[in-house]
């Protein structure tokens, strides 16, 4: 699993060939393939024509997993343990797929996402992308 946000020690901010993603302490990856998890907060929209793009800043995390049980020891499960290392203070932008799918912790109408986004809260996402490097799956991560 490829993971789309690394923390930089170089210091040097320059663009790449497409001005897309930049280098900076903590930035997105400069090749962001269809199989690379992009870990994204702070997510707007912009509509151009037809097609929404996200502009979005991306985020180091860190994920584990935990045995859970209660008091007894009994209802036992495992659960995902989040640890944001950084956010970066550059914007990214990558278009979104007419036919994403939304989980929270389940799969959700697509407009739940819009809904996610209106209220202002500060969510966490991890966006996959299609083989046209669209957004074409998004999910909420539990960290708040």
């Amino acid at each position: 699993m490829l993971s789309a946000c690394n923390k930089e020690q170089n210091r040097n901010h320059t663009l790449n060939n497409d001005n897309f993603f930049r280098q900076e302490p903590c930035a997105c990856e400069k090749a962001i393939k269809t199989d690379t998890i992009i870990s994204a907060t702070d997510i707007r929209l912009k509509k151009e024509a037809k097609n929404i793009t996200l502009v979005f800043r991306c985020a180091s995390i860190v994920t584990g997993t935990a045995s859970v049980s209660d008091v007894h020891g009994n209802n036992e499960h495992c659960e995902a343990l989040y640890d944001v290392q950084c956010v970066s203070s550059v914007d990214a932008r990558l278009q979104l797929s007419g036919d994403f799918k939304y989980f929270t912790d389940q799969l959700r109408l697509q407009q739940l996402f819009f809904e996610d986004l209106k209220s202002n809260a500060e969510y966490y996402f991890e966006f996959r992308l299609d083989k046209d490097r669209k957004i074409n799956s998004i999910s909420r991560l539990p960290i708040r």
